[in-house]
């Protein structure tokens, strides 16, 4: 259950639940990306090129989403601070798509 006040979904186990034994993280981790890029626009709200906490909260709480999805943005709002500053765009706060290559192509080199 999603608390959209805070953006925490209950149970600590969500991610784990999504990809199962494990054996297929990297797959899960390129779709959590493609999802990202995918929905960038609709959840960037006010245009900025940038993702904000409040616009991931936001798109999580959203009633359409399938469990997958609240998934993702869940990993995306659990991760934001090492997305964000994953390249230095020096301007906007918030998550780049250049922060989301950056973060993407960093864990794939670490599978």
């Amino acid at each position: 259950m999603t608390d959209c006040s805070t953006g925490e979904c209950a149970g600590d186990n969500w991610f784990a639940d999504l990809i199962g034994d494990g054996s297929q993280i990297a797959d899960q981790l390129m779709a959590v990306k493609t999802f990202a890029y995918a929905a960038f626009d609709k959840i960037d709200q006010n245009r900025n090129g940038f993702l904000a906490q409040d616009e991931l909260n936001t798109a999580l709480c959203q009633p359409v989403l399938e469990y997958r999805e609240k998934a993702f943005l869940k990993f995306l709002l659990d991760n934001y601070e090492q997305i964000s500053e994953s390249f230095d765009e020096g301007h906007g706060e918030g998550i780049s798509r250049a922060d989301l290559e950056s973060y993407f192509d960093l864990i794939a080199t670490l599978l």
